[in-house]
């Protein structure tokens, strides 16, 4: 056993296989199982052996999304160099089930009250960028907040944004790219980190032109490049949230007082 914690009817174990390099957990109620799963390293409230956050207690036995039951966050990393972690948010009410899965892919979801309400916010990055334009390690993986909604975790466009920044500042961070981050004809991976970053954080149109302020004068901009830039953000189910709720903001009428 590599954890154990009782929290009101409630016992929550974890284990490790050390002869099948494996691991697993369990939950009780009154001393029967009524959840369990398999897998490679599990954590409760943070990650196998690693803290992820600075007071795990927070993910064990509280009120996490706000529905007024309690519930754990059970940590999963399946093994690899960099991939994948998984919390699992399980209710702890009348009925013992899992909430959700959060597939954190590359990294590990961060669990934060980011507008103070008192109920959690998940951080995540989104990886459908993972592997371009080049290696893994330069890929761009923007910011995403999630937040509890309709029984489910999905992007929250207002906790995502970003206050924007003086345009004097990105331009000048563009020049400085443009001028020095460059390898041959290939872009550096700051510039559509940068982009995306942008993007992201709820300002798209600067996002689109930082690219090209950023872009070498002598270098012809690459339109498979950014077409490919245009399909993985359709692809991206956080990147299609986000832009849904900003539709929707920008239709809404505004009252007058």
């Amino acid at each position: 056993m590599t954890g154990e914690v009782a929290i009101g009817r409630y016992i929550v174990r974890t284990y490790l296989d050390t002869e099948h390099d494996g691991g697993s957990w369990e939950i009780l109620a009154d001393g029967c199982r009524v959840l369990a799963g398999e897998g490679w390293r599990f954590g409760i409230g943070r990650m196998w052996e690693e803290p992820v956050d600075e007071h795990p207690e927070r993910l064990i036995g509280r009120d996490i999304n706000g529905d007024g039951v309690p519930e754990v966050v059970l940590y999963e990393w399946t093994g690899g160099a960099h991939c994948c972690f998984v919390a699992r948010v399980v209710s702890l009410g009348q009925k013992c089930r899992v909430l959700a899965e959060i597939h954190g892919r590359h990294g590990v979801p961060q669990f934060e009250d980011r507008d103070g309400d008192g109920i959690m916010e998940v951080c995540v990055y989104d990886w459908t960028f993972e592997y371009w334009p080049g290696c893994f390690a330069d890929c761009p993986a923007p910011q995403v907040v999630l937040c509890w909604r309709d029984g489910r975790y999905v992007a929250d466009a207002a906790l995502t944004a970003t206050a924007a920044p003086p345009l004097s500042q990105v331009r000048a961070e563009a020049e400085r790219i443009r001028l020095e981050g460059w390898v041959g004809d290939n872009p550096p991976p700051l510039l559509f980190r940068t982009a995306l970053d942008l993007m992201y954080g709820g300002h798209e149109e600067l996002g689109w032109q930082f690219i090209g302020w950023a872009w070498r004068a002598d270098v012809t901009p690459d339109p498979d490049r950014l077409s490919e830039l245009s399909e993985l953000l359709a692809r991206s189910p956080h990147w299609r949230e986000l832009q849904r709720q900003r539709r929707a903001a920008a239709c809404r009428p505004v009252s007058i007082p």
